[in-house]
């Protein structure tokens, strides 16, 4: 039996291959084509948004790679966007033509999931998403529209689930990891600036275009904080509304030459009858607002 499933398989696959191998042959490699479908899919989608990709590669015997995807909201060097150096696309285990691997490479760091088709449902389901050692300053650096700096390295890890024709209106959960970052403030907060942190873990859930922090937590230079809130999509550009509440604790090598400050950090705690301040963040991504309230 186990010998005649894996016939079937190699020789599904071995079909495919061949067909998929006519296909490119024929139509010699439409990047062009796939470009102009990629757009018409983010329009109607999103609303408005470009892809291009630089070529597209076949290799035997069933995978597809894309070499340099950008993924935006204009075909210009102003407008935000993503660029993944690679993607490829090869037939997973689980079922022919249903079962997909994806991997590829982004911003210094790679990408991996298990892309499962639900004809059906008209859906599909990301399994396993591994974002792993991306670089966070250079996705910064290709959204113009924020305005701040930030470095890290980002690592984030899920799944996702959508209906066909509304990828950004599913439902997912995972965890997102930025350690050994910076994040230039837009007001001064407790005398600071910058907010340098070893760590910064999240939690998350998705649904209905809300991303919530169900368990927030940072290790930083100066302060430590635990949070939890939402943020209202779209992501893309930084735009989402931030309602995020949480507790920070000032670190005493921080509050050591801030008298001022360590005397409002302890009115503030007997004031709420806490071990740690309260804070509330608002406003949007690109330009937050911060408080010491709860």
């Amino acid at each position: 039996m186990a010998g005649s499933i894996f016939s079937f398989r190699f020789l599904s696959y071995l079909v495919y291959a061949v067909i998929l191998t006519a296909i490119l042959l024929y139509v010699r490699f439409p990047t062009e084509k796939f470009r102009i479908y990629c757009e018409q899919c983010l329009e109607q989608v999103l609303g408005k948004g470009k892809c291009t990709i630089a070529k597209i590669r076949y290799h035997f015997p069933a995978s597809v790679e894309l070499r340099k995807v950008e993924i935006g909201q204009a075909a210009d060097a102003k407008s935000n966007k993503i660029v993944f150096d690679w993607l490829r696309l090869s037939p997973g285990s689980e079922g022919f033509l249903t079962s997909w691997t994806v991997t590829g490479e982004l911003y210094g760091g790679s990408l991996g999931a298990l892309l499962e088709v639900q004809m059906k449902e008209k859906a599909f389901h990301l399994k396993s998403i591994k974002i792993e050692k991306v670089d966070i300053a250079a996705i910064v650096a290709h959204m113009p529209s924020f305005q701040r700096e930030i470095v890290g390295e980002l690592t984030v890890s899920g799944d996702y689930k959508a209906k066909f024709g509304q990828p950004m209106s599913g439902f997912g959960d995972g965890n997102l990891h930025l350690k050994e970052g910076n994040v230039q403030l837009v007001r001064q907060v407790l005398t600071l600036d910058a907010m340098d942190f070893e760590e910064l873990n999240i939690d998350w859930k998705y649904g209905d275009s809300i991303f919530t922090i169900t368990a927030g937590k940072m290790v930083g230079q100066q302060l430590n904080a635990d949070f939890t809130g939402t943020l209202q999509a779209p992501f893309l550009p930084p735009e989402g509304g931030l309602n995020v509440s949480g507790f920070l604790v000032a670190k005493k090598q921080f509050l050591k030459d801030k008298p001022q400050i360590e005397r409002l950090m302890q009115r503030l705690m007997k004031q709420y009858k806490k071990s740690a301040v309260p804070f509330r963040l608002g406003g949007t991504l690109n330009k937050p607002t911060f408080r010491l309230s709860s």
